[in-house]
């Protein structure tokens, strides 16, 4: 995704394998190595996955999709529709 800013590569969308999810914005799904390796060519990663959203490097920027399974879990951005993606990234980035 792009929206506007330097890097048009920045930017992964990610579910968890949930049958309730919603299978048109998935961009990633991968296993332990490849969830390992994401981090080295991202900035900031959108999801809904308690996984990544509890493991991820202090020095990267994660956004929670807020979902039901999720609601506990405590991160610095959160979003709980996709119409507010493109603030957040633009607070992030201003």
């Amino acid at each position: 995704m792009h929206f506007g800013l330097k890097s048009s590569n920045f930017f992964k969308i990610s579910e968890p394998n949930v049958p309730s999810s919603t299978p048109g914005w998935t961009l990633f799904r991968g296993s332990e190595s490849t969830i390992n390796s994401l981090w080295d060519s991202i900035d900031v990663l959108l999801t809904a996955n308690p996984t990544l959203l509890l493991n991820h490097p202090k020095d990267k920027i994660v956004i929670k999709y807020e979902t039901l399974y999720n609601q506990d879990i405590n991160v610095e951005h959160s979003i709980t529709t996709l119409k507010e993606l493109k603030t957040k990234i633009t607070e992030l980035y201003d």
